[in-house]
């Protein structure tokens, strides 16, 4: 009999255990190693409908929520922040697609601007009045050579100069009495040909100081200078410009055809550019071009000046030449620079910046503007030049897209992406 109650008991305790596995919400039941195990937030039923109402809900019956659609990632820039870095925003729409054809190139001095200053004699450096990187006028000096050569010079022009004078007077007198019967016209012969001789002496010895690029003005101030005067020769710029070589220090020993300064007008510059064999034919003379320069100033668009005729053997490459204005100086000669020279065109019906393409997962996107907000849309491209690309589809025309300033756009969303993931 007692072993019957046991049984029973045994029994009874059983079934309320099992009871209380179902009766219990899930935030009380007991885990098999005897710890209570916590529930998700939310799990709990208040109604006390438990697991078995959740379990209830077939996958495919009307009382099932659907999954809700990953949502797209959206950049909301405000127009201060567009402003800021540069964003600009266009409408999508129709142009023209120029064929351009890629020239590497170098900016260099105009060659027609440069002159070299020699002192035209030798002598010693005694004073320098300009130097490196100044900005010089025509005549204006650059330094002082002492020359006994000069001396030589105008002290022979000094002489000849004296003996015109003095001869000229002897003809006027020895003409006078001749006409007067009073002297033999020997007389008068022999004092014109002095005149005529002296005059010829004078002449070549002003050829001499002229040689020296010294001129009319200076000469007929020169017998009214001081003595001590007659070495000194004053070395001037023949052009306006700046000076940017200087090969000369004071108590320098010269020669005539030492180049002391180099003087450059640096107003315009000559762009020389590489034009490759296969480009050749592309490339002609009054073909617009756009120069750029990496970290230099902006772009500048002039024409092409001059195509050589010959291809260099070395680098089987043709020379092509534009005179570009630089009155700020801003185009440095040996700065290196790009060409891009205008081709034929076609028209095409969407056309945008190649720079407002951008690659998102190895898809080309364009970052269309919807209401304050820039989302990515895949595009299509088609053909293309260095500067522009035509989009066959993503987009439709009148869609406003960022332009410029896109990559702070494509740094929004890539942050918006990774944060939703």
């Amino acid at each position: 009999m007692s072993r019957f109650r046991y049984i029973a008991c045994a029994a009874l305790i059983g079934l309320a255990a099992v009871c209380a596995v179902f009766v219990l919400p899930h935030s009380a039941r007991i885990g098999m190693d005897g710890i209570v195990l916590a529930a998700p937030a939310g799990d709990d039923d208040p109604e006390g409908s438990g697991e078995e109402s959740k379990a209830g809900k077939e996958a495919g019956s009307p009382d099932a929520e659907p999954e809700s659609e990953p949502k797209e990632p959206v950049a909301k820039i405000s127009p201060e922040l567009e402003a800021k870095y540069g964003i600009k925003v266009e409408q999508a729409g129709p142009g023209k697609l120029v064929k351009q054809t890629k020239l590497p190139g170098e900016i260099r001095l105009n060659a027609d601007r440069v002159a070299r200053v020699v002192p035209r004699l030798s002598g010693i450096v005694s004073k320098i009045t300009r130097d490196l990187g100044d900005a010089v006028h025509a005549g204006e000096v650059l330094a002082v050579v002492e020359s006994r050569e000069l001396a030589a010079a105008k002290t022979a022009w000094l002489t000849a100069k004296e003996k015109v004078d003095l001869a000229q007077v002897t003809y006027d007198r020895e003409k006078r009495l001749w006409e007067d019967k009073i002297s033999a016209e020997q007389d008068f012969l022999n004092a014109k040909q002095t005149l005529a001789q002296a005059g010829i002496d004078l002449r070549s010895a002003e050829q001499q100081l002229r040689a020296l690029g010294l001129g009319s003005d200076y000469l007929r101030s020169l017998p009214s200078q001081k003595p001590e005067s007659l070495t000194r020769f004053e070395v001037t710029s023949p052009i306006d410009g700046s000076i940017i070589e200087k090969r000369v220090v004071l108590g320098d020993s010269v020669q005539a055809d030492t180049a002391i300064y180099i003087v450059a007008d640096l107003s315009t510059v000559w762009v020389d550019f590489s034009v490759a064999a296969k480009d050749i034919t592309t490339v002609h003379v009054g073909q617009k071009i756009t120069i750029t320069a990496e970290n230099g100033p902006g772009p500048a668009e002039n024409q092409i000046a001059y195509v050589g005729p010959l291809v260099e053997q070395e680098t089987r490459a043709a020379l092509a030449r534009v005179v570009l204005a630089n009155e700020n100086g801003q185009w440095k000669p040996g700065m290196f620079v790009t060409g891009l020279a205008a081709g034929d065109s076609v028209d095409v019906e969407l056309l945008v910046p190649r720079d407002a393409v951008q690659q998102m997962g190895g898809v080309p996107n364009l970052f269309v503007k919807t209401g304050g907000r820039f989302r990515a849309a895949p595009v299509v491209l088609g053909r293309g030049s260095d500067t522009h690309v035509e989009i066959l589809s993503g987009i439709e025309a009148g869609q406003s897209y960022a332009a410029g300033g896109v990559f702070m756009i494509k740094s929004e969303l890539e942050m918006s992406k990774a944060g939703e993931e």
